[in-house]
């Protein structure tokens, strides 16, 4: 009896994975690390202007950073050796080039293997119209595979919140914004708010200010910086007797004007350093236009990370975070 047992319970689970394997709707979930584009491209192809073309795009440097660091990890294989098992990586480019394509297009896809997956479909007649293609549509595709890195950032984020930090911020700043539990809150004030993850080898902080909002003036770079390094100088002391956070003011900090979810928004990228002391690092900085109390509240992650050079992977994290922003309302009773 227990061997017959024993045999309906390995026919139900070869029935069920059976049926899992032939379900048309079931897809895994992605593989590999973050940051890594794996691009199909043929020898051929590789070797010509087009191939330098996709892989300066992807390799160039991130903004902001202390060192170089490509903007992603890029990997390539030729479609004989494309096996079914790589798939499901998070980033697929798949490249096919050839007089026997009918129309010169690029195409892009989510969840096309896998589940979370940033798939681009790129076809072409010949090389030239490769590198035509490519020249083309090279903001898209950068912002297209770093929006699929964010969006699964906020996805893990979303399951691990750190619901106590995330309800004092909904009472002391009236905004939404979700803080993983690897987070301790630090010592802040009524008008400033400050989280860190503390690892072996980085740490990683958030912090939170507000100040008024006095015309289109207050959107600018200039004042932004203005603001940021008095708010630090008085609220985020260094390590040694009278040190303070600030702006390194050497190296401009990168500024972009976007919307986030219709609400106006700012972004600093850039470096800051420890005023009478060693420390410093990245980071990134979105000031938002809250309209209904005439303020702009900036939200803001900082890396220090002295022992590990390659930053951009934590940069990323904490700009996961960032994007969870949103004014918050109360439940409706």
């Amino acid at each position: 009896m227990k061997q017959m047992n024993h045999i309906l319970g390995i026919m139900i689970i070869l029935i069920s994975f059976s049926a899992c394997q032939t379900d048309k709707n079931y897809k895994p979930n992605v593989t590999g690390v973050a940051g890594d584009v794996l691009v199909v491209i043929d020898d051929t192809i590789k070797a010509s202007v087009a191939g330098e073309l996709i892989r300066n795009m992807l390799t160039q440097p991130v903004l902001g950073l202390p060192q170089d660091e490509p903007i992603f990890n890029m990997i390539q294989t030729p479609q004989r050796a494309f096996p079914p098992y790589m798939k499901t990586l998070r980033n697929l480019i798949v490249i096919e080039v050839g007089s026997n394509q009918k129309n010169d297009t690029i195409l892009f896809y989510n969840d096309y293997y896998a589940q979370s997956q940033a798939y681009i479909s790129i076809k072409a007649k010949n090389t030239s119209e490769l590198s035509t293609i490519l020249k083309n549509n090279e903001v898209k595709i950068i912002s297209f595979l770093l929006k699929a890195e964010r969006t699964r950032g906020i996805t893990y984020i979303n399951q691990y919140p750190e619901q106590q930090i995330i309800k004092s911020i909904q009472a002391q700043w009236g905004i939404s914004l979700t803080i993983p539990n690897s987070y301790k809150k630090n010592k802040g004030s009524d008008t400033f708010s400050w989280f860190s993850e503390e690892g072996p080898v980085q740490s990683l902080g958030i912090i939170i200010y507000a100040f008024d909002y006095v015309g289109e003036g207050s959107f600018s770079r200039e004042h932004l910086l203005n603001k940021r390094d008095s708010v630090l100088m008085k609220n985020l002391p260094g390590a040694a007797l009278g040190s303070y956070m600030t702006t390194e003011h050497e190296f401009p900090a990168v500024y972009k004007a976007f919307e986030l979810d219709g609400i106006r928004c700012a972004e600093l990228r850039g470096l800051w350093k420890t005023q009478g002391d060693l420390m410093g690092g990245p980071f990134i900085s979105h000031a938002h236009y809250d309209k209904p109390n005439n303020r702009i509240i900036v939200t803001e992650g900082y890396v220090y990370s002295p022992e590990k050079p390659n930053k951009r992977n934590f940069m990323r994290q904490l700009e996961s975070i960032l994007y969870t922003y949103k004014p918050f309302e109360e439940p409706k009773k």
